[in-house]
């Protein structure tokens, strides 16, 4: 047996959250039954990478991986079908887990968020889980290795590629743009049930050289079977797992030095370190401002819309898309004045607080944001600012657009400058790239260059149909979602079990906003929390003494 004598960074157990002695219970499960059906396993990936640098959880590990060459994989799934059955463990695959595409299973753990009887296929996004990955054989040579990678990266690209928007190619995409369609065009010849099939051809057949369903490079002893059959036991935070006998050599080859640098300090996700459960929480929260936003504005007759993930997530889910951590509603420019006028005159302020460029001084955004008091919901070093650091929902103004393409161009153009300078303060010292030109950026106020947006913004001065949609990076001219129509036929559609105003031509913004295929899924690896939360502190809001 082999203990690592580096403990630098490990968590105590103490330290650990919920979710990682989770995941370690789960880790437990799968030895168990590994040791006493005879299948080997080693270890995968990132949780190599963290034995080796912590000798167990480290703060860079959001969830453990095992491995295992394709005839123990089937014999794992075929032992779990018999003794996970009754019990509050199960398999994630694609019988459970809509548009799963994917070659490994999660043996996972039920939690505690009960959602309702028709959202009940979304309850596999809040389970606690580890990725159980099959290691294929591919043939003999390097030829036949080189060849399979070919294939499984082409499938790959043609399975998660989508239709490109209008409005969305540039000189700096053009390649990538092209990239994807391509692979777009292609699609329909690549299925999911073909990649599985290109990818299992040898079966249970043994050869010299195997491949593991991922889109890192990796080389040397990472493709050879008989890696993966010559094993040793290691403590793992005091728990007995198997690794691969020559491990830190994998890591080496399955890794290149750049790619494992930025794994072991990558930003951590909290969501996904602490857990499924506090993603629930976080999303009631909002639905609770969202309520009482709705409140206001159907009392002084404003008009507002469920807008983008949110939008999507009313149609294609009910609720919200599970790994979306934040709310999003539009109003045209006239209602979203009025109901900063009359916010904080309704708002409980025990409970809520509007964020405007006038309330915070180190505001960082050109649009509003309700937040929830006494809570914190923030990325790695943006703590430190004086703007309310609370869990949120985003209020976005559409302002009046105008009717020629070249004036909208340099009023986008303008906007998202002078948008990147407000942020700049903060980027200046929380930006992993570009942090001169943020720097450069900062010596003018985000007060000032606040100033100077709402100028351009507010270039228009006449009402008309046109809108300009200037809160993020895609404002085409004369689409769906940039009318001002769509937001005056407005209808009620259930989100979370509350009625809430979506365009009356919903489907037709949502293929503007997302194409025609925006009933699809990312791939599994995008289904994240995409706010990157390096703090949450959220209380006692929402624990299990209620029902979430």
């Amino acid at each position: 047996m082999i203990v690592s004598e580096n403990s630098a960074g490990r968590l105590k157990m103490e330290d650990m959250n919920f979710n990682q002695m989770v995941q370690l219970e789960l880790a437990d499960i799968v030895h168990k039954i590994c040791k006493e059906e005879k299948i080997q396993y080693t270890l995968l990936s990132d949780s190599i990478a963290a034995w080796k640098e912590c000798g167990g959880v480290a703060p860079f590990l959001e969830h453990i991986t095992v491995g295992m060459l394709y005839p123990c994989f089937l014999q794992f799934i075929t032992a779990c079908k018999k003794r996970l059955c009754e019990t509050e463990y199960f398999i994630i695959n694609c019988e459970n887990c809509e548009q799963f595409n994917e070659l490994w299973i999660r043996m996972a753990k039920k939690s505690r968020v009960v959602l309702p009887e028709e959202r009940k296929k979304d309850e596999v996004y809040y389970a606690y889980y580890i990725d159980i990955v099959p290691i294929f054989y591919v043939g003999n040579t390097k030829k036949e290795l080189e060849d399979i990678k070919k294939q499984y990266t082409c499938y790959r690209r043609c399975l998660w590629a989508r239709k490109v928007l209008s409005g969305t190619i540039n000189i700096k995409n053009c390649v990538k743009i092209a990239k994807n369609s391509y692979y777009y065009f292609k699609k329909r010849k690549f299925t999911f049930e073909k990649l599985e099939k290109l990818i299992t051809g040898y079966g249970e057949e043994k050869t010299k050289y195997v491949f593991i369903p991922s889109l890192m490079i990796h080389k040397g002893i990472s493709c050879l079977a008989e890696t993966y059959s010559h094993l040793q036991e290691i403590v793992f935070d005091g728990h007995i797992y198997t690794i691969m006998q020559n491990a830190e050599q994998w890591l080496k080859d399955y890794y290149n030095a750049k790619q494992y640098e930025k794994l072991i300090s990558r930003q951590v996700n909290q969501v996904n370190v602490v857990g499924p459960e506090i993603m629930r929480r976080i999303q009631l929260i909002e639905l609770d401002m969202l309520r009482e936003f709705d409140r206001i504005c159907r009392k002084y007759g404003l008009k507002y819309v469920l807008y983008s993930g949110t939008l999507l997530g009313a149609v294609r889910h009910g609720g919200f898309i599970p790994w979306d951590d934040d709310i999003d509603v539009a109003m045209l420019y006239e209602d979203y004045v009025k109901f900063i006028e009359i916010a904080p005159g309704e708002l409980d302020s025990e409970k809520f607080f509007l964020k405007t460029q006038k309330t915070d001084k180190d505001c960082n955004i050109t649009f509003i944001q309700l937040k929830r008091n006494n809570t914190v919901y923030c990325r790695e070093m943006r703590d430190g600012f004086n703007t309310h650091p609370g869990v949120f929902i985003d209020i976005l103004p559409l302002f009046n657009g105008s009717n020629s393409k070249i004036v909208h161009k340099i009023q986008h153009k303008m906007c998202k400058f002078y948008k990147t300078m407000v942020w700049s303060h903060l980027g200046a010292i929380s930006a992993k790239k570009g942090k001169g030109y943020y720097m450069l950026l900062s010596k003018v106020s985000n007060k000032k260059a606040y100033e100077k947006y709402m100028k351009w913004a507010t270039l228009v001065k006449k009402p008309g149909d046109k809108l300009a949609y200037l809160s993020f990076l895609r404002d085409p001219y004369n689409a769906v979602y940039t009318r001002r129509e769509t937001y005056i036929n407005i209808k009620e559609m259930n989100f979370e079990g509350y009625p809430f105003y979506v365009p009356a031509n919903v489907k037709e913004v949502l293929c503007s906003m997302y194409s025609e295929d925006y009933m699809k899924y990312p791939p599994l690896s995008g289904r994240v929390a995409k706010h990157l939360p390096a703090i949450i502190e959220i209380g006692d809001l929402y624990e299990w003494k209620e029902q979430i």
